[in-house]
């Protein structure tokens, strides 16, 4: 493959890691001790459909990223549909717990500065976790300029995916919740 595919693939799993996994095993850890509230954190970009087979097939992700077409945006909105899928999962498999999901808003961070040039708000106004963090809600419930919104999927209320979702997560990381 070439330099440019193969970055690709590396962000791809890059993403997959940081934005998916990593919010899995810290949920399993936390879960345990937290006595009110998790919130994933999504994003407006989140595609509205993820392949989840094509993860578990591929441990590693690699074959899910070896199609040409596939590039770091489409990873990064994949793994932003799967943070709002977690925390569906979630809301349903932690019972004691209200799992809520949010997308942020439009906020300069580095990564907006980088792509696009300062659109949205400023870092330190940025208070939509703080908001939906210090008020009551459903739990699974997802939230887009500080209101309840439409689930940017309909995986979100399949429990077939929602149990998938589940199995590649505790497969590729052999954590469980």
């Amino acid at each position: 493959p070439s330099d440019s595919h193969s970055r690709s693939r590396s962000r791809s799993r890059h993403a997959l890691l940081v934005n998916c996994l990593a919010p899995h095993i810290i949920t399993s850890m936390l879960h345990p001790i937290v006595d009110e509230k998790i919130i994933h954190v999504a994003s407006i970009s989140a595609s509205s459909s993820v392949d989840l087979d094509a993860y578990r097939a591929s441990r590693n992700a690699a074959s899910r990223n070896a199609a040409s077409s596939y590039s770091a945006h489409l990873a990064y909105s994949e793994s932003k549909l799967i943070n709002v899928l977690q925390a569906c999962a979630y809301a349903e498999r932690l019972g004691n717990l209200i799992v809520q999901s949010l997308d942020p808003g439009t906020v300069n961070t580095k990564m907006l500065l980088a792509g696009w040039g300062p659109c949205g708000i400023d870092v330190s106004t940025a208070d939509n976790q703080f908001s939906l963090a210090t008020r009551a809600g459903d739990s699974g419930a997802y939230f887009v300029n500080d209101r309840q919104a439409r689930y940017p999927s309909t995986m979100c209320t399949d429990r077939g995916s929602l149990g998938l979702l589940l199995e590649v997560l505790e497969e590729h990381t052999g954590v469980g919740l």
